[in-house]
């Protein structure tokens, strides 16, 4: 749609009264509303955001492509709370995706749920064992979690299949 060119140009007033007149013609219509809370995640207003969002989900459930997309929005902009719904509505369409089972871990992890987050990411290992980003991202909930030992074992054991992760590398350092 038009709102959609405007926002990936960058444009986020126009795209917002493109996506408003959308709206207008076709209150039914889902893609703009999804569109549109992501032009309002893009403005850091977080409270409109989450109102599209909520209307877009309603309007359309099913749409994991699209619901996804206004997930990852969300954790970008550090919106953790609505980041673990978007995510768990997302999950609820496809729960075997190991992406989203280790973002939805760091959005509980940033939203102070640590024991949830290492929850999430024991799903994200078991579809997909040995996985180092949600073991990295799971040492990290550890530490979160006042359980360094754990973590420093994790790193460990993420370096000896990669040991030029760098991350993980700097996050062993700090032991």
């Amino acid at each position: 749609s038009m709102g959609e060119a405007q926002q990936k140009k960058g444009n986020l007033t126009e795209a917002l009264i493109s996506l408003r007149k959308s709206i207008h013609l076709n209150h039914q219509s889902a893609r703009a509303h999804f569109a549109k809370s992501r032009v309002h995640i893009d403005l850091y207003e977080q409270k409109n955001a989450r109102e599209e969002f909520e209307v877009a989900i309603e309007l359309d459930p099913k749409d994991l492509k699209r619901c996804t997309a206004v997930a990852h929005a969300f954790l970008e902009k550090e919106y953790a709370e609505e980041a673990s719904s978007a995510f768990k509505l997302a999950l609820d369409l496809d729960p075997h995706d190991v992406v989203l089972n280790n973002k939805m871990g760091i959005a509980l992890r940033k939203s102070g749920k640590a024991d949830k987050a290492i929850e999430q990411y024991k799903k994200a290992l078991s579809i997909k064992p040995g996985d180092p980003t949600p073991l990295f991202n799971m040492s990290k909930a550890y530490i979160s979690n006042q359980e360094p030992l754990k973590a420093k074992k994790m790193l460990l054991e993420i370096l000896k299949k990669i040991p030029d992760f760098k991350e993980a590398q700097d996050l062993l350092s700090g032991f």
